[in-house]
């Protein structure tokens, strides 16, 4: 493989990781507020609950960081916002 290949291939493998890392914290904030909610005894009474999911939030993505395609801080604390998004749907539901 010639070294401009190489850095043709690697360019594009870095735009697809830096979507994907972005897909990545939209997936979770909009799947962990359901998870949470389901697990709200007001919503969801009988108790048949979720697998527990994402009880340890970490603050941001900044384990998977890469300087050039998804430098970090990666999303702030998104904790937040999974926080709010479960409370709204919670203070939705109507049984």
């Amino acid at each position: 493989m010639a070294l401009d290949k190489l850095k043709q291939a690697r360019a594009a493998a870095g735009v697809r990781y830096g979507v994907a890392i972005n897909e990545l914290k939209s997936a979770l904030v909009d799947l962990a507020p359901h998870d949470r909610a389901l697990d709200n005894s007001v919503v969801n009474p009988s108790g048949e609950r979720p697998i527990r999911t994402f009880g340890h939030l970490p603050m941001n993505l900044g384990e998977f960081a890469h300087a050039e395609f998804a430098p970090g801080p990666m999303g702030g604390d998104w904790r937040e916002e999974v926080r709010d998004a479960a409370d709204a749907l919670v203070s939705k539901f109507k049984g």
